[in-house]
């Protein structure tokens, strides 16, 4: 995994892996049509809460998900 600057993390809503002095989080930038401003958003689970708590520095796509169902088999 390759870890790239925030500057350039994807801005169409894409999650992503970003890393900062908190730690790991997953997040994604999100537009606000009010103020007419990106800004990054922290998931939590299937929610998303402001950013502005986490300072990403860095990021990096997340990786494919498992393709086994260990709960079935």
């Amino acid at each position: 995994m390759t870890w790239r600057q925030i500057a350039s993390a994807p801005r169409d809503g894409t999650e992503f892996l970003a890393f900062g002095p908190q730690g790991y989080t997953v997040g994604f930038f999100r537009f606000d049509a009010h103020r007419k401003k990106r800004y990054f958003a922290v998931c939590y689970g299937t929610t998303w809460a402001g950013g502005s708590m986490f300072k990403a520095t860095h990021w990096a796509p997340l990786p494919e998900p498992p393709t086994e169902d260990p709960i079935h088999e």
